[in-house]
């Protein structure tokens, strides 16, 4: 971004999305944030609050926002918020990337992703025929998920202190049917699929070649 742009991440964050789009609590590391408007955190092995949490990261995370500020964000995506964007690259964040690589037929997660965006077919929207994008994001102990419906103009953003931006995720998806249904776009919810017993399947031969012992950071 810096690189392109001439000017440094959080300056051209604040000209290119924050102050267009009216976003006055979305921050970054760099820019001053008062403590006193961080949530606090608490786990249920100890009862006062631990102490909150700042992450020193520039364009891998690290920002700090709101649910409200989110949904703003989010009409950039849902054709509410025009000039930030062009038309073609919010279109092409939309692709269905998660199909170039190595992908299982006939399955629904949270992972199929684009340009940016963690799912761009996610479960359970899909069922009913409607594209629903997210982005989900965690700290150690600040966790969020952003749910957009692009073509029925809506969004839901959750914030938790603790848990997990997957639970966040689920709400953020129940809030979503529910006015779904408000709206009479959805008639009945349909039931959660029974999920099969998996069947023990050979390695495709196409696949052995990246056989091996794998690690990550958990």
């Amino acid at each position: 971004v810096e690189k392109v742009s001439g000017t440094d991440f959080t300056t051209f964050i604040h000209q290119n999305f924050t102050e267009p789009l009216g976003l006055e609590h979305t921050k970054t590391p760099v820019d001053s944030v008062a403590s006193s408007q961080l949530a606090s955190v608490y786990n249920a092995t100890y009862s006062a609050a631990l102490p909150k949490e700042t992450i020193n990261e520039i364009g891998t995370g690290g920002i700090y926002s709101t649910a409200e500020d989110l949904v703003r964000f989010a009409t950039i995506f849902t054709g509410q918020s025009t000039g930030i964007l062009s038309e073609k690259s919010v279109k092409a964040m939309e692709q269905e990337e998660y199909k170039r690589g190595i992908w299982p037929k006939g399955t629904d997660n949270s992972l199929a992703y684009g340009l940016g965006w963690d799912s761009v077919n996610l479960y359970p929207f899909n069922q009913y025929e409607i594209k629903a994008l997210t982005k989900g994001g965690d700290t150690g102990l600040y966790h969020t998920s952003l749910v957009v419906l692009p073509e029925q103009r809506m969004a839901a953003a959750v914030i938790s202190s603790g848990g997990a931006s997957t639970t966040d995720q689920m709400l953020a998806n129940e809030i979503l049917l529910s006015a779904l249904q408000e709206k009479g776009v959805i008639k009945e919810l349909k039931a959660t699929p029974t999920l099969k017993a998996s069947n023990k399947e050979d390695m495709p031969q196409e696949l052995v070649n990246y056989a091996g012992v794998y690690g990550d950071s958990t």
